[in-house]
């Protein structure tokens, strides 16, 4: 009796954690999908932010207000490298010429997050048990990366990561287990293991990326009054129907900007991804809520766009209007 009641509740449980870990494919391909977005406007924020920089400095070269010229050591029949530096007028070195990419640190955290989700997202379309735990581990290799990126950008004093024990398939009586059914229990349970150690570097690398958003937001403020101004002046050179509707559309795009809350991009995907790993690990978050905080960081990441959309549609018209 004990052995048939054990080969009919058995199907009924792993049916159920088949039925789990379909629920979680949406709110995951959607946090895999919000994260590359977060990583393309990142990437974008960085070049713009950096030409921006590398223009300015140009200008200030040829004005003659900085001096550009060999790094000291370098360039020489015996350096391993050559590179120019930047040096104001009291001796002071600003960097190099042309400039390090402004969020060169920022981009790489970044793009290992980017990695960890997107294993998350095919973990959870492969086939096999072997494949599963495949890209469970590559998820956690991710994580290990982010860890050793976070300990070195914190600087001096930070211990080292532990490492992160490989994952391996569950053991035990696989072989009453349905293949499909074995399958999905294995991706619940990678799921479980690779949120939960990935959930507090996630938390880390939010607190540096900070600093990233507020950049963002005082770099697209002095564009935005950058334009009015030039559109005021083009109004008042020469008054025309068509200057006072590009000022008024100027002021407007600022004005729009200014009364939106900035992005809380890094915010919300520590948030979501918190929700996302509490969710798999007990019912205490449920899966509406954490979903709901994976749709808020979808939305932060298209704010930063349209933000970057934005600044560029200006660069355009000023470089239109030269």
């Amino acid at each position: 009796m004990r052995e048939r009641l054990r080969f009919v509740v058995l199907p009924l449980l792993l049916g159920a954690v088949g039925c789990a870990t379909a629920d979680y494919t949406q709110p995951i391909d959607d946090f895999a999908a919000a994260t590359r977005d977060a990583k393309t406007a990142l990437d974008d924020l960085d070049a713009q932010t950096t030409e921006a920089y590398r223009a300015s400095l140009e200008k200030d070269v040829l004005a003659g207000e900085l001096l550009a010229r060999q790094q000291d050591t370098e360039c020489q029949a015996t350096s391993t490298r050559c590179r120019l530096v930047v040096i104001d007028r009291q001796g002071e070195k600003l960097g190099t010429y042309p400039p390090e990419p402004a969020l060169q640190r920022s981009t790489v955290l970044m793009t290992q997050i980017d990695r960890y989700a997107a294993s998350l997202k095919t973990l959870l379309e492969d086939d096999t048990a072997d494949e599963v735990a495949s890209h469970v581990n590559a998820a956690l290799g991710s994580v290990q990366d982010l860890a050793g990126t976070v300990a070195t950008l914190r600087g001096a004093g930070t211990p080292a990561p532990a490492a992160i024990a490989e994952f391996k398939t569950p053991v035990g009586a696989a072989i009453h287990w349905v293949v499909g059914q074995y399958v999905a229990r294995v991706k619940l349970e990678g799921l479980q293991r690779a949120t939960a150690d990935a959930n507090p570097v996630i938390g880390q690398a939010a607190e540096l990326f900070a600093t990233v958003a507020f950049f963002a937001a005082d770099a697209a403020k002095k564009q935005f009054a950058n334009d009015v101004g030039a559109a005021e002046d083009a109004m008042r050179a020469i008054p025309s129907a068509d200057a006072l509707s590009d000022y008024v559309a100027a002021s407007a795009r600022y004005d729009a900007f200014l009364t939106s809350a900035p992005p809380d991009l890094f915010g919300a995907m520590r948030d979501a991804h918190g929700a996302l790993a509490d969710s798999l690990q007990s019912d205490e978050v449920s899966f509406a809520i954490a979903y709901a905080r994976i749709q808020a960081f979808a939305r932060e990441a298209e704010k930063l766009a349209k933000i970057l959309r934005d600044l560029r549609a200006i660069g355009a018209n000023e470089e239109g209007s030269q």
